[in-house]
């Protein structure tokens, strides 16, 4: 037996299997439809290399590993995806020609048949039976096949019984082998899964707890000052200066909520082309009146970059948090740099300053729950920010220095006309 075309036939069927795996991890939003259609390629794939790659072992006998990728897919894809990978298989062996296309007919279409009816419950099954079921699958199909030829006289004093057992115990290890893989590589998710739920559900906790003190402050010192001014004989300046006071607390109040949530819900809730200079220029005008107060320079270079795909109203704030927690971090003033580039079919925007700068411990853990380099911080803003460029599909990259400044660039995907028309 040539061992060589064996291993092939074994990567060949592996390798789909990994690929399915890393793109499905990459992209764990993508849709069921494109799911389907990535398994039935791969699986086409798979099944159309090892029909290319046989062993001749008697006149007219050839054989593969073809099965174990076809019942694999039926058993863990279903009839659906199972139907078009019958179909394709069968179609690419009608091309070769020979005759054992109406053998490949039954035996193919039985098998599908078998199996699409197990596979509907295939899930809800014990990893024992798992094992068990595709080789019960395997066995039925040799049998079948050996029943054909014998009954054909076609193999009778080619290939004698051992011969035969020895062809269905490579194949029963085979798709024993990948059952097991695609067992553990589901495993794997689902562990990863349940790790990202805890750490949300951790992060949630803490920040519960955190944001219920915070918002207690603020409520603590305007209830101080609701009661002084329900005080016989308070002069009205002081009432002017006690109300102003309440206002400015419960705006503290409102501003945490408000990060909080927008933390909690990152996702554009209203999506729209935005023209990236237009939007920019507007934040940069309403934080220039506290860099003015601050004595920081505003130098701004924004080139015309063209248009990206976000939600206005979240974008500002972003935007907003970044250049505030910069104008916040130079107390003696100094100069924030606001500037913007375009880089094929995607956009950069870079925020530097001259501030007191971050060591490397705190870069990498800026954007992280409640931490903030400000005494009187939350950590949300930034926490708010990273959540929207992320939910935005883009990057953050930070250099900084301790003493010396910061520097962020924010990279930010160009909406699909933008990238055409630069083409």
């Amino acid at each position: 037996m040539d061992i060589d075309v064996l291993l092939l036939n074994i990567l060949f069927i592996l390798l789909p299997l990994f690929l399915i795996y890393m793109i499905f991890s990459l992209l764990p939003t993508m849709g069921s439809t494109y799911k389907r259609g990535i398994i039935t390629v791969f699986s086409l794939f798979s099944i159309i290399m090892c029909m290319q790659y046989t062993i001749e072992l008697a006149d007219g006998f050839y054989f593969d590993l073809r099965t174990i990728p076809f019942t694999i897919t039926v058993l863990y894809a279903g009839y659906k995806v199972g139907f078009w990978v019958l179909l394709g298989t069968l179609l690419y062996r009608f091309s070769l020609g020979g005759d054992g296309f109406v053998v490949s007919l039954i035996l193919y279409t039985a098998i599908f048949i078998i199996v699409a009816m197990i596979s509907r419950k295939f899930y809800q099954y014990s990893l024992k039976v798992k094992l068990l079921l595709p080789i019960f699958m395997m066995v039925f199909f040799h049998l079948i096949m050996l029943f054909n030829y014998t009954l054909n006289l076609q193999l009778d004093f080619l290939l004698s019984l051992s011969e035969w057992v020895m062809l269905a115990s490579i194949v029963i290890l085979g798709i024993l082998f990948v059952t097991l893989l695609i067992e553990f590589l589901i495993k794997i998710s689902r562990i990863q899964e349940e790790l990202i739920q805890t750490e949300k559900l951790r992060v949630t906790s803490e920040l519960s707890a955190s944001i219920s003190h915070e918002v207690k402050n603020p409520l603590t010192v305007a209830r101080g000052f609701v009661q002084l001014l329900m005080e016989d004989k308070v002069p009205v300046e002081k009432q002017k200066t006690y109300f102003s006071m309440v206002i400015q607390e419960l705006d503290r109040a409102n501003h945490i909520l408000s990060d909080y949530l927008t933390f909690s819900k990152p996702k554009m809730e209203q999506v729209e082309k935005l023209n990236l200079t237009t939007e920019l220029k507007k934040v940069i005008e309403l934080i220039r009146p506290l860099a003015t107060m601050k004595g920081i320079e505003l130098n701004v270079s924004i080139e015309d970059t063209g248009f990206i795909n976000g939600d206005k109203v979240k974008f500002h704030q972003c935007m907003l948090n970044v250049l505030k927690n910069s104008v916040e971090a130079m107390e003696q003033g100094g100069w924030l740099e606001v500037k913007t580039k375009r880089h094929k079919n995607k956009c950069e925007i870079t925020v530097k300053d001259n501030g007191i700068g971050m060591t490397p411990d705190e870069v990498n853990r800026l954007g992280t729950p409640y931490y903030s380099t400000k005494d009187q911080g939350t950590g949300l803003g930034m926490m708010v920010a990273f959540s929207i460029i992320k939910a935005m599909e883009g990057t953050i990259l930070i250099h900084s220095e301790y003493g010396k400044g910061t520097e962020m660039i924010f990279t930010l995907p160009l909406t699909h006309k933008e990238i055409q028309e630069s083409k």
